[in-house]
């Protein structure tokens, strides 16, 4: 079944809430103070502020981040979110739509403009279903008060003026059934009552860009799945609107949704669940397709031996603390984020966050969610190619750096540069913890470069700069750049992974020493012949995009999972579009390859924005970009730059990016979903192993499959081998 994590509003708040939590996570706290002007730990342990909406908005917001941050340390990952009214501020934040400071500056912005309209009062009413309700307002010309919450058949909450409520308050006392109860709120919240707030949060709202939910969130007001696009609209719509949580927790139960975790102070939630028990529908098995049950791993008998679990390399296993030596390599534009390091940190794993196509402000709040002391050094993060953006690469090495990461991951492609340098040494002098780094290859000159010491004259360069000292240019001189090396097959052929691993093992026994992987794995056969090679460690990188974990739409998933290996194709790539250089990419059911190609020529050709003809400019507005090319040229280019068509074509690639990050069917001829033929072979793979659904997948699961299949099959092609030779030699086959 499902999980989902619901985010308490304001009525939860009590004195001294979060205080168990301020100690463990001091950058969120401090990052709140800053924002606010005041001490949130203050504020909360002294209560004296938690009856004034616009201090009680904000503290709710802060401390639902905390519990968030510890839910996300300690609780497997939800399946959906929700938050009852301000709750859903935090549940979008939980899913990505926003970082930290944005949520809590809307939510300010929102206590104060509530705090403004006129006073009112809010009492819950239990016992007294909600029509009966609504004839005791309509009959006793209690005209002024509205249902603010409907949620549950039994149990409802009305607005309006604190006189009026009390008159209500009197009637329904008089009824043989019911009771009420009055909020601890100043505002007659969800009401008419709110409107003169409305026009200016709406225009707070239309500031913010809300990025498509990473995990399903159930919108309060409509009880259906949030999309991006209607985010800013629904959070408009709730202000006035009331809160649908009956429907909303309804909705929950049909997609399978049996355990439920209130992430924030108190337990309203968690009990208003359990109270609803067997009123809720269950799965709606008309219109969701059941998850089949993943069919148990088979299990090696005693005696066989698990080869893969014995790869080489015990440092690598020491340095990542990993049960198998299985890492999973970042996948771009942030697929693999927190909840699938964190789940493979719980599984003895490792894996690395994608930073490529990322906003820094974006990479930041990953890697602040991620800053958690049970799962530290447990996962790493991607270092960006010096060569396209040295200002990007030098921001999230320092990044990672302040946030004490230990572990990156980065492309050899680019070649030894300052800053990844300066990720390997900087700080070591002074007793810091040894940084490993990892590098991904594809071909014998880069794994050469990596195994050696930085070249001198770049040491020399960071000395000048500041940016190492003496002492760490020392170890530069005689360490080499790579902890790791893996070996990633070329996009369109090249050298194979064979040849390409004799090579490095050549060089490793020359003196340049470091452990080998494999990487690009997708099959049980791949794992078995990585181990005969003699690689140290595996890496998958593309089919963990398939797996519930990954920050991708479930629509882009459910294509990943019926991808055959015809259905990748080598195009432009995003990360190397000005230098053309071209990665695998899926083209089933999209034509963005094609079009990718298309906008490279006329990027080679020297096109200029008005140099495009009236029908390559109807072709692209309708088609690829689906609005006027002056806006896109706009928004590719600066405000006082002339537009550049390299801007332009470029930002086609954010926009098939973004449109299959959210799943947006209306655009899917133009989804970018960076793939290669691995995931077909895995498709293909998945029959033996239970894992035809990818709702199955989880990437821990994936990993525990994947070796242990290419285990029993290495197992059963040496115990051929033996029992050939054996009968050659005229021994008997069981010796």
């Amino acid at each position: 079944m499902a999980r989902a994590w619901l985010f308490p509003g304001q009525g939860s708040q009590r004195r001294g809430m979060g205080a168990e939590l301020f100690d463990f996570y001091p950058d969120l706290v401090s990052a709140a103070d800053d924002i606010l002007g005041y001490s949130v730990r203050e504020a909360c342990e002294s209560g004296g502020r938690l009856s004034d909406t616009s201090y009680v908005q904000p503290l709710m917001f802060v401390v639902n981040a905390l519990y968030l941050r510890r839910a996300m340390g300690q609780s497997p990952p939800p399946d959906y979110l929700a938050g009852h009214s301000l709750g859903e501020i935090s549940a979008l934040y939980a899913a990505g739509c926003m970082d930290f400071a944005t949520g809590l500056d809307l939510v300010r912005r929102r206590g104060a403009l509530m705090a403004a309209c006129p006073p009112g009062a809010m009492m819950a009413v239990l016992g007294v279903p909600v029509e009966r309700v609504e004839e005791l307002i309509a009959s006793r010309g209690l005209t002024a008060i509205d249902i603010a919450n409907h949620n549950l058949p039994d149990q409802i909450v009305v607005a309006g003026p604190q006189a009026q409520i009390s008159q209500l308050a009197d009637v329904i006392d008089e009824l043989p059934v019911g009771r009420t109860t009055k909020l601890n709120v100043s505002v007659a919240a969800h009401s008419r009552h709110m409107r003169p707030a409305v026009a200016e949060f709406t225009d707070v709202l239309g500031r913010i860009h809300f990025a498509a939910p990473r995990t399903p969130v159930f919108s309060a007001v409509t009880g259906e799945l949030h999309e991006a696009p209607a985010v800013a609209r629904r959070l408009g719509e709730q202000l006035t609107g009331q809160v649908r949580w009956w429907q909303v927790m309804v909705a929950l139960s049909r997609a399978g949704v049996d355990h439920v975790l209130e992430v924030g102070p108190g337990e309203v939630l968690a009990r208003m669940w359990q109270r609803a028990g067997d009123r809720l529908p269950g799965p709606d098995r008309l219109t969701r397709t059941p998850t089949p049950a993943p069919r148990p791993a088979p299990v090696l008998a005693a005696d066989d031996h698990h080869w893969v679990s014995a790869l080489g390399a015990p440092q690598v296993a020491s340095a990542y603390r990993l049960r198998l030596p299985y890492l999973v390599d970042a996948l771009p534009d942030g697929v693999s984020g927190p909840a699938m390091l964190q789940r493979l940190a719980g599984a003895g794993l490792f894996g690395f966050l994608g930073t490529f196509g990322v906003p820094e402000a974006q990479v930041a709040a990953d890697v602040g969610d991620l800053g958690t002391e049970d799962i530290r050094g447990r996962w790493g993060i991607e270092l960006p190619a010096e060569r396209l953006d040295h200002g990007r690469t030098r921001a999230i090495v320092s990044l990672a750096m302040d946030a004490g990461v230990s572990h990156a991951v980065t492309a050899g492609w680019a070649g030894v540069s300052p800053q990844i340098v300066r990720w390997r040494f900087a700080g070591l002098s002074s007793g810091g913890e040894p940084r490993r780094l990892l590098v991904r290859v594809t071909g014998s000159r880069q794994a050469e470069a990596f195994l050696r010491p930085a070249p001198a004259e770049l040491i020399a360069q960071l000395i000048r700069s500041g940016q190492l000292d003496p002492a760490e240019a020392s170890l530069a001189r005689r360490l080499p750049v790579a902890t790791e090396i893996f070996v990633q097959p070329e996009p369109g052929g090249g050298m194979s992974v064979s040849l390409l691993m004799s090579v490095l093992r050549a060089t490793r026994d020359a003196g340049q020493r470091g452990p080998v992987g494999v990487g690009g794995i997708g099959t049980p056969d791949e794992v078995a012949s990585a181990v005969l090679l003699g690689a140290d460690f595996l890496v998958t990188g593309a089919i963990n995009a398939c797996t519930p974990q990954a920050r991708t739409s479930e629509a882009a998933k459910d294509l990943l999972a019926t991808v055959t290996m015809a259905d990748t194709v080598l195009a432009p790539s995003a990360e190397l579009f000005r230098l053309g250089g071209r990665a695998h990419m899926v083209r089933k059911a999209t034509l963005f390859p094609a079009r990718a190609a298309h906008l490279h020529d006329l990027q080679l050709a020297g096109t200029s924005p008005a140099d495009l003809s009236a029908a390559t400019r109807q072709m692209l507005e309708s088609d690829y970009f689906g609005e006027p090319l002056d806006r896109v040229m706009r928004s590719g280019s600066g405000p006082n730059a002339e537009p550049r068509m390299t801007d332009v074509l470029a930002r086609y690639f954010d926009l098939g990016t973004q449109a299959a990050l959210a799943g947006r069917t209306e655009q899917r001829l133009n989804w970018h979903i960076p793939c290669g033929p691995e995931m077909g072979a895995f498709n293909l793979a998945i029959g033996d192993l239970g894992l035809a659904d990818w709702r199955a997948r989880d990437v821990d699961v994936v990993a525990e499959r994947l070796t242990e299949a290419g285990a029993r099959m290495l197992d059963r092609r040496l115990r051929d081998v033996l029992r050939r030779t054996g009968e050659f030699a005229g021994v008997p086959a069981h010796s």
